[in-house]
């Protein structure tokens, strides 16, 4: 991007069932992330299988010139989970 340019950013967050821990560890945290920039060719397909995705990866990699990559700093704010169980008995009353 030039000086004073912007773009939006679309970040995928997989669903609770693949992360690492308890999704009330992360949720209602900020979260710093670094985001490599890489050039993406545009032949490139969404990937059918992990072995795929690795490959695809590693030529996403080797395809953008070391200069040319830069890295950007994120802060991501995860909201609160909110227990439907508490709402549901709050209302009935």
């Amino acid at each position: 991007l030039e000086p004073n340019e912007e773009d939006e950013v679309y970040i995928l967050i997989p669903t609770s069932d693949f992360w690492p821990r308890d999704p009330a560890e992360y949720a209602g945290r900020r979260h710093k992330v670094v985001v490599e920039n890489l050039t993406v060719p545009m032949n490139t397909c969404k990937p059918k299988n992990k072995n795929e995705a690795s490959a695809t990866s590693t030529m996403i990699f080797k395809a953008t010139p070391p200069l040319t990559r830069m890295y950007t700093k994120l802060n991501i704010l995860l909201p609160k989970i909110v227990d439907n169980n508490s709402s549901e008995t709050s209302t009935e009353t």
